[in-house]
């Protein structure tokens, strides 16, 4: 990665911590700001990791105080490892996975480091805090005339308590949704922007190609093995758990599910661009049912291998 033509400019390193900074007032720029600041780290140099690194801290802390400086806490980790996995040329699906699950290890530990400390149950603070917000709009909703009456308030709040009661069973699974596209994200950012450095980078596989590796199935396989003993052991919290482990595996066979997708279209020049559009389009508008969609055909995929027996044909058929 030393052969570089092109470093980012001071410009970007202000921007990048630009980004870290407003992740705490908007968290969808999560999924851009860790591989931005990566980027610094890996092609910038000391001084522009360190005016990133200062703008970040610094307006973090002006904004938002003290707690704005958990940011860094998703920043400077995810940078790290990425430096370190993309410098050894690992696989690109191994450097998504490992970020994916610093991102989800750190979110957990950010989410439930009060109760934790205080020795309450996972999700506890969240609960109640998410319990006083739905109780005070039901207070407030129940104070406006012709908004909910006796009959509808009560039945608002029987959902609310159900909803609350379901929280410490769902975030896992949430947890570990949003982390495995904030490690995927964060990785595709980051090296797209290195690729304007001329950075050695390993190749990666037009994305109409990605496919799972075995050691990702296999490593499935004994993960449900042992959900499923742990499950007949009557372990605790697997109500939590199993849910996690599904997330786990969705996620990476719908992204498959997507690539092939996108491989068909491309067989379609006509059109394939408008087409691409409005697969874009309803995966977003459907989210999170086309998830479900997404991995039915990436499992297709996986054990069909549609896409190997479409270029071996086009292939033979050339000879």
């Amino acid at each position: 990665m030393e052969n570089r033509e092109k470093q980012p400019g001071i410009l970007a390193a202000l921007l990048s911590g630009l980004l870290g900074a407003l992740s705490f007032l908007f968290p969808p720029l999560l999924f851009v700001s860790g591989g931005s600041f990566s980027y610094i780290l890996i092609s910038g140099g000391f001084f522009k990791t360190a005016v990133s690194l200062a703008v970040c801290a610094g307006l973090a802390y002006f904004l938002f105080g003290a707690s704005g400086l958990l940011v860094l806490a998703l920043m400077l980790p995810v940078a790290v490892c990425l430096y370190i996995m993309l410098k050894r040329k690992a696989p690109y699906f191994e450097t998504a996975l490992i970020l994916s699950g610093l991102y989800a290890g750190i979110l957990y530990l950010l989410i439930n480091a009060v109760d934790l400390l205080a020795g309450n149950s996972a999700f506890y603070t969240l609960t109640e805090l998410f319990k006083a917000m739905w109780n005070e709009y039901a207070e407030l909703a129940s104070n406006l005339p012709g908004v909910l009456d006796a009959q509808k308030l009560k039945a608002f709040r029987l959902f609310g308590s159900s909803l609350f009661a379901k929280l410490p069973i769902i975030m896992p699974a949430a947890i570990c949704s949003i982390s495995a596209f904030m490690g995927l994200f964060n990785m595709l950012i980051c090296t797209r922007l290195l690729k304007r450095t001329k950075a050695d980078l390993k190749s990666m596989r037009e994305f109409a190609l990605w496919r799972l590796p075995k050691s990702f199935i296999q490593g499935l396989g004994l993960m449900a093995a042992g959900t499923v003993l742990a499950s007949f052991l009557n372990v605790p919290a697997m109500d939590a758990v199993v849910p996690a482990v599904i997330a786990v595996a969705l996620i990476p066979f719908s992204v498959q599910g997507l690539s092939t997708l996108w491989f068909f279209v491309r067989l379609r020049p006509y059109r394939a661009t408008l087409i691409k559009v409005l697969l874009i389009v309803i995966v977003a508008v459907s989210f999170p049912l086309s998830i479900f969609s997404l991995a039915l055909v990436g499992v297709i995929e996986q054990l069909l291998k549609l896409r190997k027996r479409i270029i071996d044909k086009i292939n033979n058929s050339g000879n």
